[in-house]
């Protein structure tokens, strides 16, 4: 089964929360209908995009919810990082913007990939994702899970961030230091816990892959509801831009401002 849905949820942090649980239910129900306690089930992450509903923030939810549902027989094809094409008639049109972009060959790849390799040939076939978390000497090192290539050492990789125990989010660098180790690390972080990677409304850059090309999959670690500090006395709901920071890259405009308070690079979590 196939399961290709999530912008008409995205709406706020409880309909993140709201959304998760729901869809284990949905994958519960399917099998006991189809008496099939191991049915194939293959859910589609969301494209990354402003989605001006609710608190801005849905996008970012619901794209977590998606891919933190796990369990036998469950896979995830992420595809944030493909190119954002929407449907436009001339160039002197308006864009026309469909509820997902409508280049799907490649999304149809990665469907018959998953199916083809676990289903018809009994492989393991998965996008890479984080299967365990160290923080050891001011740096925090993720292991990642790989189906079949691992990852190219000392590839630099953009999209992470990594907080401490105050969980303030700072753009982090990241370097794989073997085929299944990444180092992340930032100045702005002397003790590093928590982590997120290509939690972005436009996160074609994140480009965390595989020596095969696989993407791997969004996450943030410990999500809460988000909130952006400012220096700046006037209080905006939505703030557009990429600054460079270093070696890495910050997008603001995925960060919807709840309180405004002092003006930083950074994202807080309560």
């Amino acid at each position: 089964m196939l399961w290709y849905q999530g912008e008409n949820s995205c709406f706020d942090f409880e309909s993140g929360k709201y959304y998760y649980e729901a869809l284990k239910q949905l994958i519960i129900s399917y099998r006991k209908f189809f008496d099939d306690d191991k049915l194939p089930f293959i859910k589609t992450g969301i494209h990354s995009h402003y989605y001006p509903y609710g608190d801005k923030f849905g996008c970012l939810y619901i794209q977590e919810a998606i891919a933190k549902v796990s369990g036998e027989g469950i896979y995830y094809v992420p595809i944030y990082d493909l190119e954002d094409i929407w449907l436009k008639k001339t160039d002197m049109d308006l864009y026309y913007h469909p509820i997902h972009p409508i280049n799907k060959e490649e999304v149809s790849n990665r469907y018959f990939n998953i199916v083809y390799q676990n289903i018809y040939q009994n492989k393991e076939y998965y996008f890479p994702y984080v299967n365990n978390v160290n923080s050891q000497n001011g740096k925090l090192y993720l292991e990642i899970k790989c189906a079949v290539k691992g990852l190219k050492v000392n590839s630099e990789y953009f999209g992470f961030t990594i907080a401490g125990v105050d969980k303030i989010y700072y753009a982090a660098k990241a370097v794989a230091v073997s085929n299944n180790l990444i180092e992340l690390s930032s100045p702005e972080v002397g003790n590093p816990l928590y982590y997120t990677y290509g939690l972005l409304q436009y996160a074609e850059f994140a480009n965390c892959k595989t020596l095969d090309n696989l993407p791997s999959t969004p996450i943030v670690d410990n999500l809460k509801k988000f909130h952006l500090s400012t220096t700046s006395p006037t209080a905006f709901a939505i703030i557009s831009g990429v600054l460079s920071l270093g070696c890495s890259f910050f997008l603001l405009s995925l960060y919807h401002v709840h309180s405004v308070s002092t003006i930083s690079t950074s994202l807080l979590c309560s």
